[in-house]
């Protein structure tokens, strides 16, 4: 069957251009645009594209798209993005968009009743990331705030006896604001050990 279809074949009708295919004639339709009554036939000429609006540009300076406000460029250096890291580091924890330098400290108590493991920082909290203990003798060891508020239970240990609990990012325990890191011993026993933390 041939392309195209004559209408009152015979009797001088119009042919109607048509693609067939399987025995099927699809119609040839040309593109034309304009307002009401008129029409431009679409071709790729000056005037006579199909016009098509894709949106307005985004305005300079700051825009919101979705939840992720976008202001001029990260700075050299910079590659955070909300609390996102783009590599891990450990040179610094990240408390929201604020680095913590990680500190370390050595432990070596053996007085009975509040050893100072870390001196006060004035206005900042001394949160434990880590540490390990180890006792000479028997003995039940609390970790204390500057003010004698309890941040951990009485954990026995006996001689040679050790803590060593998993780091933990958020903290294992933290001191009042301002406040020193006591460890506080049941009785006069050598108790050894380092801690891992962060001033916030």
């Amino acid at each position: 069957m041939a392309d195209h279809v004559t209408a009152n074949p015979g009797s001088g009708g119009a042919t109607f251009a048509t693609d067939e295919i399987g025995g099927v004639h699809h119609p040839l339709t040309k593109v034309e645009w304009g307002p009401p009554d008129a029409a431009v036939p679409v071709e790729d000429a000056a005037g006579k594209r199909l016009p098509v609006k894709v949106g307005d540009p985004l305005p300079p300076g700051t825009n919101l798209l979705g939840l992720v406000a976008l202001s001029g460029e990260l700075p050299s250096g910079t590659n955070l993005l909300g609390r996102v890291a783009a590599a891990p580091s450990t040179d610094a924890l990240m408390a929201g968009a604020t680095a913590l330098t990680p500190r370390f400290a050595a432990v070596s108590a053996g007085a009975s009743g509040e050893n100072t493991v870390l001196a006060a920082q004035s206005g900042k909290r001394l949160r434990v990331l880590a540490y390990t203990l180890v006792a000479e003798g028997p003995v039940a060891a609390q970790w204390r705030s500057g003010s004698g508020a309890a941040l951990s239970g009485a954990m026995a240990l006996c001689t040679n006896g050790s803590l060593s609990p998993a780091f933990c990012p958020a903290g294992l325990l933290e001191t009042g604001v301002g406040e020193a890191l006591l460890l506080h011993l049941s009785a006069a026993s050598g108790v050894r050990g380092h801690v891992t933390y962060v001033e916030v």
